[in-house]
């Protein structure tokens, strides 16, 4: 049951970290007079995770 819920809440943190990164590429690029379609980003996933690693070992203890 743990590990589900943290397979949840991992989940739930990538696609909130996507789709706020997204916002803030979209953003970069409208400033620099670049559009994107809305069928184009109709194919944009935000639980894409290449950039996560899902099966690694974290530590979030302070760095020394």
């Amino acid at each position: 049951m743990n590990q589900a819920s943290f397979l949840s809440l991992l989940s739930n943190a990538i696609i909130e970290w996507n789709s706020h990164r997204f916002g803030d590429i979209l953003d970069s690029a409208e400033s620099n007079g670049k559009s994107f379609s809305d069928e184009a980003l109709a194919h944009v996933q935000p639980l894409q995770f290449k950039h996560v690693i899902v099966n690694g070992t974290y530590d979030f203890g302070r760095a020394t």
